[in-house]
C-alpha cells in the first residue's frame, strides 16, 4: 500500500485538522480531546512499523520483561544458562539488574494481557506518551492559565518525532526513558497543584511519582525537589509562604524513599553480587565515559534538533528570555527554567558519559518554554487567530520532521535483514524436538531476540568455544544448531557431535 493513503495516517492527519479547527473557534475541551486522539493514533501506528525488535536496547527489555512475566522479582536474561558467563556482562548474563524494574513490570503486565508481541512490549509507552500529552496541558494551566501556551505545548509535545523513537524502540534506552520521562512529569504536575491547593495529598503524590521515576532509571527521578528546595530556602518564601511547609517536603522524600528504596535492598540481599557491581557502574557514568559514550559540554544543546524539531533552539531562547521578563515572579515558570537548567547542567557538565536519549527526561519542559515564546512572540505583533493557526501548523510540522518520519517507510538493506530473521524466529520453534533446550549459532547478539519469541529455549550466538563445548558433551545434552550462514561456521567438534541437530534455515 501507498504510504499516503494508509488509512491510519489520514485519520491522523483529519484529527488533527480537526483539533486545529476547534482551537480557532475557541472550543478548547474539544481541541484537547482530539489532539489527544491523533497523538494516540499516531503513536499506535509508530509502534506498528517494525514488527521485530530492535537492537540496543529494546530486544533486551523485552526479553527480560517476558521473563518476568513468570516470576516479577528475579530479572534474568537468559533464564536456564548452561555455558560460563560474566555477571557484569548485561549482554549476555543471567541475573540481570542493569536497569530499574518499574518499565519492566509494566512489560510484563501488557503482555500479560495482550500477549506476547512487540505492540505489547510497546504498549505502555504509548499509552504514557499519549497522557503525557494531557499532563503537559494541564501543567501549563497551572502554571500560567494561559490555553494557548497550554494547546501549543501539548501540540508540539504530540507530534514530538523523538519520543516516537523511543516509544517504538528505534533509539536506545527507549521504553526505559520513556517510562523515566513520564513519571518525572507526573511528579512536576502532582507539584505544582501542591503550589495551587497546599493541600498534603499532593505533596504525598510528588513522593509517589519521583519514586515512581527513581524506580524507573536512577536519581535524576529527584529533580522534582530541585525547584521546592530553593522556594523553601529562599529568604522570600521561607517565613512568608505558608503553602510551602518543610514538614511536607520532608514527608514527599519519605514517601519517594518508601517507594524506590525496597527493591534496592531486595536485590542488595538477594543478589549481592550483581546488585553492588550495579550500583557501581552506575555512578561511573558520573565520573567517567563509559562504553566510549563521549561528548562535549554542547553534546545536547548540539543536537536539539533531533530532540525538539529544527531550528526550535531559537525559538527556546525567546522561550527562556520570555519567561524571565515576563513571570520572573511566577513560581511555576521559574521552576520549569529550574529544571530546564539543572537537567542541562547535569547531564552537559557533571555526567562524563553521554547517552542521546538522556536529556529526552526535560523534553515536555522545553516545549512549554517554546511555548511561552512563541505565544508573546505572537502577542508582539498583534496576533490574530490566523496567524495562529499558520504557526501552530508550521510548528507541527517542523516537530514532526517530515523528513525523519518519512525514513520510516523506507525498508533498507537492514530492515529487510531483521524481518527475515524475525520471521524464521517466531516460527523455527515447531521444526526443533521438543526434547532440545540449547540452541546455537544465531547471528550476534541475536540470540536475545530468538529467545523472546522462543521463551523455553535458551540460545547463544556463534558456536561454543571447544572448551566450552565439553561441558556440553560431557551432559551427552541434545542441542540445535543453525546452519553455516555468513561469518557464522559449525566447526567440526559441533557438526559430528551426534546429538546435534541441524536448523535448515537461512539467517542473514
Amino acid at each position: 500500500m501507498n504510504p499516503l493513503f494508509d488509512p491510519t495516517l489520514i485519520l491522523i492527519i483529519v484529527l488533527f485538522t480537526l483539533s486545529l479547527t476547534f482551537k480557532f473557534y475557541n472550543k478548547e475541551v474539544i481541541a484537547l480531546i482530539t489532539l489527544f486522539a491523533a497523538g494516540l493514533i499516531l503513536r499506535y501506528w509508530a509502534v506498528q512499523l517494525d514488527p521485530f525488535l530492535h537492537e540496543w536496547d529494546e530486544r533486551y527489555h523485552a526479553l527480560v520483561a517476558r521473563n518476568m512475566m513468570d516470576n516479577p522479582f528475579v530479572p534474568t536474561l537468559r533464564k536456564m544458562p548452561i555455558l560460563p558467563y560474566d555477571y557484569r556482562w548485561w549482554c549476555c548474563n543471567n541475573i540481570w539488574l542493569h536497569k530499574q524494574p518499574l518499565f519492566l513490570w509494566q512489560i510484563a503486565l501488557s503482555m500479560k494481557v495482550f500477549g506476547v508481541s512487540e505492540f505489547a512490549v510497546r504498549f505502555p509507552s504509548m499509552l504514557m506518551g499519549a497522557l503525557m500529552i494531557l499532563v503537559v496541558y494541564r501543567i501549563c494551566m497551572l502554571a500560567l492559565g494561559d490555553k494557548n501556551v497550554a494547546y501549543l505545548s501539548a501540540l508540539l509535545l504530540s507530534v514530538s518525532n523523538f519520543q516516537f523513537k523511543l516509544i517504538s524502540g528505534v533509539v536506545g534506552m527507549d521504553h526505559n526513558d520513556m517510562a523515566f520521562s513520564f513519571y518525572i512529569l507526573l511528579s512536576i504536575w502532582a507539584l505544582f497543584e501542591y503550589y495551587k491547593s497546599g493541600k498534603l495529598k499532593w505533596a504525598i503524590w510528588v513522593g509517589v511519582f519521583a519514586g515512581c521515576a527513581i524506580l524507573n532509571k536512577w536519581l535524576v527521578g529527584l529533580l522534582v525537589y530541585t525547584s521546592w528546595l530553593i522556594f523553601i530556602f529562599s529568604s522570600q518564601v521561607v517565613k512568608k509562604d505558608k503553602e510551602l511547609k518543610l514538614s511536607h517536603l520532608l514527608l514527599s522524600v519519605l514517601v519517594c524513599m518508601i517507594v524506590f528504596l525496597p527493591w534496592q535492598i531486595y536485590t542488595l540481599l538477594r543478589f549481592p553480587v550483581e546488585a553492588s557491581y550495579e550500583l557501581i557502574y552506575n555512578s561511573r557514568h558520573l565520573f567517567e565515559v563509559v562504553e566510549s559514550k563521549s561528548g562535549d559540554v554542547l553534546y545536547y544543546i548540539i543536537n536539539s534538533n533531533f530532540y525538539y524539531g529544527n531550528y526550535t533552539w531559537i525559538l527556546l531562547i525567546a522561550g527562556i528570555c520570555a519567561s524571565l521578563y515576563l513571570y520572573r515572579r511566577n513560581r511555576y515558570v521559574m521552576s520549569l527554567l529550574i529544571y530546564l537548567f539543572v537537567a542541562y547542567i547535569f547531564f552537559s557538565v557533571i555526567a562524563q558519559t553521554k547517552l542521546v536519549s538522556y536529556i529526552s527526561i526535560i523534553a515536555p519542559v522545553v516545549f512549554i518554554v517554546i511555548s511561552i515564546g512563541i505565544n508573546a512572540l505572537l502577542n508582539l505583533i498583534n496576533r490574530n487567530k490566523y496567524v495562529y493557526q499558520l504557526v501552530s501548523i508550521f510548528l507541527l510540522i517542523t516537530v514532526l520532521d517530515i523528513n525523519r518520519f518519512a525514513i520510516a517507510f523506507c525498508k533498507d538493506d537492514w530492515h529487510k535483514r531483521k524481518l527475515h530473521n524475525t520471521s524464521i524466529y517466531k516460527r523455527v520453534h515447531s521444526q526443533i524436538p521438543s526434547d532440545i533446550k540449547y540452541v546455537f549459532n544465531l547471528p550476534e547478539f541475536e540470540d536475545v531476540e530468538f529467545m523472546f519469541y522462543n521463551n523455553n529455549l535458551t540460545a547463544h550466538h556463534f558456536c561454543p568455544s571447544y572448551e566450552d563445548f565439553t561441558i556440553i558433551s560431557k551432559r551427552k545434552l541434545k542441542i540445535a544448531v543453525f546452519k553455516e550462514h555468513y561469518g557464522y561456521g559449525i566447526p567440526d567438534y559441533v557438526s559430528k557431535y551426534p546429538y546435534t541437530y541441524i536448523i535448515n534455515e537461512d539467517l542473514y
